[in-house]
């Protein structure tokens, strides 16, 4: 486990959380018939940055672990310092082995706001687990984390994420990963005059993505040849000086094609279509 990761994990949290600002006055109602829809809608704009930092921080989850394989040594060990870069003042980095799952569970309370890591990762060998990644075929690892703020009286703003995935297929030359994602964050802004609650939702799913293993015959990059991510998008926004009570839905989906991908975000009836690489 490596902690790369976390950095993606900030980002992805202030892209989501600007993509609210955008989309949460919007809603659902449009007139009937399917409409193609303007790449440079600045609601599209918003959602389509979030939806690359998506798949960024898909492809760096699974990386960080495939690098559980080679982090975690033959003993069964995890080095702390691997996750000293994320927050060298952290209040607790435990490393555990418990019911055949390594554990890593980070911590950083303050006066303000609380930040936690809860990692694991489960090896198998000949379809048994293992407490080692000798003779690997197969791996589950967990990733979820969460950002608190102890005062929701005031203008505030909480997060948690849960991330799952399952690599099979590791003693081959190209990896098969299915996987889910849940991204909630909570906004709640006080003024004098009014109250504002903005809440986003994203619900996904990645179906058999394969990857193949790097020039160095490592798993050391994640360029999937194929596969999909899905992804449910609900934003909803309440004002309760104006009664503005409105819900934004759109659905994504990523399909891989050697390293590129296709992506199609559709709200109401409108679509958006456009293509990109990793």
């Amino acid at each position: 486990m490596r902690s790369h990761g976390y950095s993606k994990v900030l980002g992805f949290v202030l892209l989501a959380v600007f993509a609210v600002a955008f989309v949460g006055c919007g809603d659902d109602d449009s007139p009937t018939g399917n409409t193609i829809g303007s790449l440079t809608d600045p609601n599209f704009v918003a959602v389509q940055e979030q939806v690359e930092t998506y798949v960024d921080s898909t492809m760096d989850y699974i990386l960080t672990g495939f690098s559980s394989i080679s982090s975690i040594s033959s003993g069964g060990n995890v080095d702390p310092v691997l996750y000293g870069p994320v927050f060298p003042d952290s209040d607790q980095v435990s490393i555990t082995y418990v019911g055949g799952w390594h554990v890593v569970n980070l911590t950083k309370s303050r006066y303000n706001y609380a930040f936690s890591i809860l990692d694991s990762v489960q090896f198998y060998s000949n379809d048994d687990v293992s407490q080692t990644s000798e003779n690997l075929d197969s791996m589950w690892y967990r990733h979820n984390w969460s950002f608190d703020m102890p005062d929701t009286t005031v203008s505030h703003m909480t997060m948690e994420g849960v991330s799952g995935f399952d690599f099979r297929n590791l003693q081959s030359n190209a990896a098969l990963i299915d996987g889910s994602q849940d991204l909630n964050i909570y906004v709640k802004h006080v003024t004098n005059d009014s109250t504002v609650w903005r809440n986003f939702d994203q619900t996904s799913t990645v179906s058999d993505l394969v990857v193949s293993k790097g020039g160095s015959n490592a798993w050391d990059e994640v360029r999937p040849t194929s596969g999909t991510l899905f992804s449910t998008i609900t934003v909803n926004y309440y004002n309760d000086a104006t009664q503005v009570d409105s819900e934004s839905i759109w659905t994504v989906t990523v399909v891989f094609v050697n390293g590129d991908y296709n992506v199609s975000i559709t709200q109401g009836t409108t679509t958006w279509t456009y293509n990109s690489t990793l």
